[in-house]
């Protein structure tokens, strides 16, 4: 007889292997969301600039020239900001938006916004942050997908702190960002990306009960981004 110990052990170890196999055929082969990188650290950030042959991170030394454009909001954040990021993780998939008539596909940062903010999944946080720390308002589905996302609106706790028509981030209190991006691939396909930020000396990045939560806010990034996808193809009826 297997003692009842090793048992729940290994009961657990079959139930994390298979959450985890579960977690991947469905991301990766039935949402198509693609990883780009996870728990990526400074050194990697750095790398970035230096792959691009920009000589420093201070931005008194580094102009926002061709070189900075072709870098996310997200990459960038540390040089504008002057705040270490900590932890970094970046997600991708596509999606079709055929033509309607003559009219080419459109597709910008807020609509993606819109429903990112407004899907199902994210409103399980909005309910539990609306509980534990104090909101900046927005909360309601119906206020949200009328926004526009602008510098300085907020939902939930999220502050918009920078935005372009293909790309938006923002801001928490507790010290995360959160970062989308819509990259037209062709006249019909769009590329979606989103990623978040951690920063070293905010709420989440001082706590090294964090650090385990990793794993779990991968898996949770990626569905968000899936739930996007989803709510873009419902809006636009597709």
């Amino acid at each position: 007889m297997i003692p009842l110990g090793k048992t729940l052990l290994i009961g657990t170890a079959s139930s994390l292997l298979g959450a985890v196999c579960l977690d991947y055929v469905l991301s990766k082969h039935y949402f198509k969301i693609e990883t780009i990188r996870e728990d990526t650290n400074r050194e990697q950030v750095m790398k970035t600039y230096a792959s691009l042959k920009i000589p420093s991170l201070n931005m008194q030394e580094v102009s926002l020239n061709d070189k900075l454009e072709n870098v996310s909001m997200l990459d960038r954040f540390e040089s504008k900001y002057g705040e270490e990021i900590m932890l970094m993780d970046h997600y991708r998939t596509s999606i079709s938006i055929p033509k309607s008539g003559e009219s080419m596909s459109q597709l910008n940062s807020t609509e993606m916004a819109q429903s990112f903010y407004s899907s199902p999944l994210f409103g399980l946080e909005k309910m539990i942050l609306a509980r534990i720390e104090p909101t900046f308002g927005n909360l309601e589905n119906s206020k949200i997908e009328k926004m526009n996302f602008d510098i300085g609106e907020n939902v939930s706790i999220f502050h918009v702190i920078e935005k372009k028509d293909d790309e938006i981030l923002l801001r928490t209190p507790w010290g995360s960002l959160s970062w989308m991006k819509v990259v037209r691939k062709s006249d019909s396909e769009y590329e979606l990306n989103f990623g978040s930020g951690i920063l070293t000396k905010g709420h989440l990045g001082s706590k090294p009960m964090f650090k385990v939560l990793i794993p779990f806010h991968a898996i949770y990034s990626r569905y968000l981004l899936a739930f996007t996808k989803r709510g873009i193809a419902i809006n636009k009826k597709l």
